[in-house]
């Protein structure tokens, strides 16, 4: 079956797509209005239909109108049957070149308006499922700060220092990672020196900091297995880290991080010292209540805008912000300035840069009810436009991970096979120049 299937996906289904798909003709367009007309009409009969036949259903089993809107978008697509019954018909003389391309029409139309319609509705009984079902994650609290460059490592601790609750009586864990290589032990024993001198400095009786070290195939699979082993609650990174060149075959190290942990991820990009900032900007993704890490990762924020004692302008939409309140215990709305937005679509809030400013941007994993482009998009925009404005971007805790063998499943046949790519391309140089160029 897997054989009869992969052939039928490969060559059969292809083929039969493209001999339908050739038969469009489009100077037909352009020689009357007879085909445009005959597209509309279908378009229109097609999608009405399917909205009827979706409300009658809906109201036959008590649907709400997000679950109707959702058998709608799921039935309203029309492709594979619509041009094999089309072909066969127009292959017998029983329709015309106009119902070929009209056809053709509905087909674009119905598919984007079910794509349109699903993801937009299907986000809705999300949220509402969410908002009933909410799991709140109560779990030991232990900051990993994976150190691959020690350049940061000193403003990453203090972060994580003012981040971690008073409460907690566990460790920071800055993890000394490189990966595999002939250098390897070297290199991790040099990082793993600066970070102990560092943590010397900054350590005392209550503010305990155990260094790991870790060498692995991969910096991201290597932070995620050291996460799952040491039951992490937060992953600290920095922003140079996040953007380093020698991860950009397989993605930055942050997107990897939110595709195969769950913890919550940091991302840090503090350029002084953290009580030096005059004013503290925090942005809240619109629906980010709903998600299970949202209490923790908002107590986060708290403990930095207390600790930094600066003003603080907290924008976001009226139940975020009225949830974000709750938990802060500012019901009066005193302590802080909020202003209410009804979304970041055409925001300019990162555009009113000042001196000594700090972003806080409380995001979410992309797949989540939360999740919103503008948002996820800002701090690499305010990176680009203002090399020198801190920032720092909070992930809540995911319910959702990949397990150790999906991550080595996903990670190490690419790594291996770009390598081998490396080693050919290196010898093949060598060939060419030998004696000639020094490599």
């Amino acid at each position: 079956m897997n054989r009869v299937v992969f052939i039928g996906n490969t060559l059969f289904i292809p083929f039969f797509l493209i001999s339908a798909g050739m038969l469009v003709d489009f100077t037909v367009f352009l020689k009357g209005t007879d085909a445009l007309i005959f597209a509309g009409i279908l378009s229109v009969v097609a999608l009405v239909t399917k909205w009827l036949a979706a409300q009658v259903t809906g109201a036959i089993y008590k649907y709400t109108k997000y679950e109707k809107a959702v058998m709608f978008g799921l039935s309203a697509s029309h492709a594979a049957a619509t041009l094999a019954v089309i072909k066969v018909g127009y292959d017998i003389g029983l329709f015309d070149q106009n119902v070929i391309n009209g056809t053709i029409i509905l087909i674009l139309i119905t598919c984007m308006v079910s794509s349109f319609v699903t993801e937009r509705a299907a986000r809705k009984i999300a949220i509402t499922d969410k908002e009933t079902s909410k799991k709140i994650i109560d779990r030991t609290e232990r900051i990993l700060i994976p150190v691959s460059n020690p350049e940061n490592i000193a403003r990453l601790i203090d972060l994580a220092l003012i981040i971690k609750d008073d409460k907690s009586h566990e460790p920071i864990y800055p993890l000394s990672i490189v990966e595999e290589n002939e250098d390897a032990d070297e290199r991790i024993n040099i990082v793993k020196k600066v970070i102990d001198s560092v943590v010397e400095q900054i350590s005392s009786g209550d503010k305990k900091v155990q260094v790991l070290k870790k060498v692995d195939l991969s910096i991201v699979d290597g932070i995620a297995r050291s996460a799952k082993a040491y039951s992490i609650s937060d992953i600290l990174i920095s922003w140079k880290a996040q953007q380093g060149s020698g991860n950009l075959i397989f993605g930055s190290i942050a997107d990897n991080l939110l595709v195969k942990t769950k913890q919550s991820i940091i991302i840090s990009k503090v350029l002084q010292p953290l009580n030096t900032y005059k004013r503290i900007i925090v942005l809240l993704a619109p629906n980010c209540e709903l998600e299970s890490g949202f209490n923790l990762v908002v107590r986060k924020i708290n403990s930095v805008l207390k600790q930094m004692g600066s003003n603080a302008i907290i924008y976001g939409e009226q139940k975020t912000i009225d949830a974000f309140t709750t938990l802060n215990k500012d019901k009066k709305r005193e302590f802080y300035n909020y202003l209410m937005v009804s979304g970041f679509e055409d925001s300019d809030i990162i555009e009113k840069v000042k001196e000594d400013d700090l972003y806080i941007f409380l995001s979410s994993r992309k797949q989540t009810v939360s999740f919103d482009f503008h948002i996820d998009n800002m701090p690499k925009t305010l990176n680009k436009n203002n090399e020198f404005t801190s920032f720092i971007v909070f992930y809540p805790e995911s319910l959702k991970s990949l397990s150790d063998s999906q991550i080595t499943e996903m990670t190490v046949p690419a790594f291996q096979e770009n390598i081998e790519k490396v080693i050919q391309i290196k010898d093949k140089i060598k060939d060419i120049f030998k004696g000639k160029v020094k490599l």
